[in-house]
């Protein structure tokens, strides 16, 4: 028998029906659209609601500026709004002081909050359709529609904690993505998320002395820019070293100055077993060796214990006693960077970790400039 059957609610009234799974999972299908449209209309409650707290912030920022109407006209509007909206709780003067920070936060630089919200849609990785569609609407009346897509108690946490608008915008990304309470977005605001997330990863103030550390972490890049490498989809790390090494002077470049190659798949012994450096480069500013290993895939722990086995071995197999210690780095295609941290924490050797882009997305760009061009063109032979 058909679950949905077997577990149907009776009718009150007894009337001549033919009642099958079909009619069961059409209301179950009913219910959910339901739902979805309560939360999609608490969204667009909330998005007026910030845009009407905009609006109002850039009212009283003129306000303030001008000196209009006398150095209590704070109080005085909120004492006027309360009056006319008894039941509404938005309106004592210390929230129109924050409607006021709220308006000057982002509009500080409008420029630069443009450029952030637009650099996190590209750097997406997490194939966050909705998140994407957000970021591309304006409102008419120059409200980010982003910005209605979070209470305003995450607001007040976020411009009242964060300092720059990248790490503002990042923050409201995450909340949108992940559902974040407000109590989660604050706790991932004191944990220092977005400096964990945006900066490359390496240990490398705690396990080299100054000034080798502050250097080390200058010429850390992450991501590296691949694209002059010729690859084709599902490639192995092999033909990715070969490609770096066959472009050798790109490579050197993007890693940073002073670098030189001083040899690919090294192979390195201890105890009778062996295994073999992806890459090892000298840097002639630091005096030290780089070990390199390239995952083609994303980021695991055992990566930083393998390249920590590297990273000792050429100190006591290849490194002269003038050099100095030697540094590991990973690159790899993807990273969990919360997980990498802690793995990094625990380990003694001077180890980074790099993300890289490749060619592929640069064909894929070029392929749909290429689609695009196409139906330009037929579209101009079908027009009159």
């Amino acid at each position: 028998m058909d679950e949905n059957m077997k577990n149907r609610i009776v009718p009150a009234t007894e009337r001549e029906l033919n009642i099958n799974g079909d009619y069961y999972r059409w209301i179950t299908d009913v219910k959910m659209r339901y739902r979805q449209s309560r939360i999609k209309a608490s969204l667009s409650m909330n998005c007026f609601l910030m845009e009407f707290y905009w609006g109002l912030g850039h009212d009283i920022v003129e306000i303030r500026k001008a000196h209009k109407w006398g150095s209590g006209i704070m109080d005085q509007i909120s004492l006027d709004l309360k009056a006319e909206f008894p039941g509404e709780k938005g309106f004592s003067t210390q929230n129109l002081y924050r409607m006021a920070k709220f308006y000057s936060f982002y509009m500080g630089d409008g420029v630069i909050f443009s450029q952030a919200v637009r650099k996190l849609q590209l750097s997406d990785s997490e194939g966050n359709m909705n998140f994407a569609q957000v970021v591309r609407k304006m409102e008419p009346s120059g409200f980010p529609t982003i910005l209605g897509m979070i209470p305003w108690g995450h607001h007040i946490a976020i411009f009242h904690k964060v300092d720059s608008l990248e790490e503002a915008v990042f923050y409201i990304a995450k909340t949108i993505q992940n559902g974040w309470s407000r109590d989660m977005l604050a706790h991932s605001i004191e944990a220092g998320t977005y400096k964990i997330e945006s900066s490359p990863l390496d240990n490398f103030e705690l396990t080299l002395p100054e000034p080798q550390s502050g250097l080390a972490k200058d010429l850390h890049k992450s991501p590296l820019n691949f694209g002059f490498v010729s690859l084709e989809e599902g490639y192995s790390e092999h033909s990715l070293r070969k490609q770096l090494v066959g472009n050798l002077k790109r490579f050197l470049l993007e890693m940073g100055p002073d670098f030189f190659l001083k040899g690919e798949e090294v192979e390195v012994v201890a105890g009778g077993e062996s295994g073999s450096i992806d890459l090892l480069l000298y840097n002639m500013a630091l005096k030290c060796y780089f070990a390199i290993e390239l995952k083609t895939g994303a980021f695991t722990s055992q990566d930083v214990g393998q390249l920590s086995f590297y990273v000792t071995a050429v100190d006591k197999l290849i490194k002269k006693k003038y050099d100095n210690p030697t540094v590991g780095i990973i690159i790899c295609k993807e990273i969990n960077k919360v997980k990498a941290q802690w793995t990094l924490e625990g380990i003694r050797k001077p180890i980074g970790i790099s993300t890289y882009t490749d060619n592929l997305i640069r064909r894929v760009e070029e392929h749909l400039d290429a689609l695009t061009e196409v139906k330009k063109k037929k579209s101009d032979l079908v027009d009159p």
